[in-house]
């Protein structure tokens, strides 16, 4: 019977799969084993009995208590292991973040600033181009401005719009070269589409502000850098003898070169237009019997002669 007992209290020790804990175990019970069939009288086996079991017992609850001592160290040691990656992994994230977020502070400060700058500078080129019209009104004046600040602002988008387009298609279509340029054409069509819109509805608005036609004629002379007169000046001063029919033709098509030319993303493309309808020009006039470098070198010549007289 008390062989049992015993069994029954240290079941749990001896389940712990621990050879030297079961050794231990073992030798208590056989230890009580002997005691109770000792021959010594009943009251002294009793007695030894009642010893060996509380000191069995003693054992037992001293090996519990150190193994649940190890178990809580060992628990606490892995909670450590774990609150020193949190706190490493916490380090970590927030020297990452004071390394990024002043970059991209910057970047978007960069944005910011270019913005700035961009706005300041068509407002400035704006606010010259209206000067030359001496408006009385400086709330006109102001208005006008704004206008044709309004005007670059969305010229340059739809070029931005056009710009970040390409890039898309030329991305997509790297190895279909007949689908990248079905593409882009029809990318031009819609960029094309959107400005010819846009064009009208800034006249019209500066029609509606109070402009007249021939102040509406010197702002667009002002965004195309006068290119327009410069032209029609030229060609009257290399050939004084044109004819009325040959100028109008000649005003005409520089005319159409400066409503294409107001409406272009720099001042090379700009100038790029000119350049188109005067080589037009050219043609026109040399099918008119003209000899057009004949006329040029002529022109050149006295030009040269009118600066040497000067000095």
């Amino acid at each position: 019977m008390c062989l049992i007992i015993n069994a029954g209290l240290y079941y749990n020790m001896i389940n712990t799969n621990s050879n030297k804990q079961v050794i231990q175990v073992l030798g208590s019970v056989l230890k009580v084993f002997a005691i109770s069939y000792h021959p010594t009288t009943p009251p002294e086996r009793q007695s030894h009995l009642n010893t060996a079991l509380q000191d069995q017992d003693y054992k037992v609850r001293s090996t519990c208590a150190n193994n649940a001592i190890t178990q809580n160290a060992q628990l606490l040691t892995t909670e450590k292991k774990l609150m020193m990656k949190r706190i490493t992994y916490t380090i970590f994230t927030v020297f990452l973040l004071l390394q990024v977020v002043p970059v991209l502070a910057q970047d978007n400060t960069s944005v910011v600033e270019k913005e700035i700058a961009y706005r300041k500078t068509i407002f400035e080129r704006s606010a010259k181009i209206v000067r030359g019209l001496n408006l009385a009104d400086s709330a006109k004046g102001l208005l006008i401005t704004n206008i044709v600040a309004k005007q670059y602002r969305d010229l340059n988008d739809i070029y931005v719009l056009r710009d970040n387009g390409k890039a898309t298609i030329k991305a997509e279509t790297t190895e279909n070269k007949q689908a990248a340029d079905t593409r882009l054409k029809k990318l031009d069509t819609d960029i094309n589409t959107k400005i010819d819109k846009l064009h009208p509805r800034y006249l019209k608005s500066l029609a509606k502000a109070g402009l007249t036609s021939e102040q509406i004629d010197q702002v667009k002379d002002g965004m195309t850098y006068n290119v327009l007169n410069v032209t029609i000046n030229a060609y009257n001063s290399m050939m004084p003898n044109l004819t009325e029919p040959q100028k109008a033709q000649i005003m005409t098509w520089l005319t159409e070169a400066r409503e294409h030319a107001m409406d272009a993303e720099s001042s090379e493309k700009k100038h790029a237009w000119f350049g188109k309808y005067k080589g037009r020009i050219n043609n026109y006039l040399s099918a008119q019997g003209i000899d057009m470098k004949k006329e040029e070198a002529a022109w050149m010549a006295r030009l040269k002669e009118a600066k040497a007289s000067q000095q």
